[in-house]
């Protein structure tokens, strides 16, 4: 049996440091290094990219509120 127990911030924990995919409402992902988080998903981002059109927009640093975030995903 196994008996680590996985928790959501475990995986956010992680992911400091590394990059990562962050949904947002209205369709939007963020790609970016992971620079922080806190318990309400607020998320700092570095050297992040976002799609618009047929090009990228980009930031060397962006802060996500947590309320507008869907999923994140670790970028292997």
């Amino acid at each position: 049996m196994n008996t680590i127990q996985k928790r959501p911030f475990d995986l956010l924990n992680k992911s400091i440091d590394k990059k990562v995919v962050v949904g947002i409402k209205g369709n939007k992902e963020f790609t970016g290094k992971m620079d922080s988080f806190d318990v309400h998903m607020n998320i700092i981002l570095l050297n992040a990219t976002v799609k618009e059109g047929e090009g990228e927009k980009e930031f060397k640093s962006i802060f996500l509120r947590g309320d507008s975030v869907i999923y994140i995903s670790p970028v292997e």
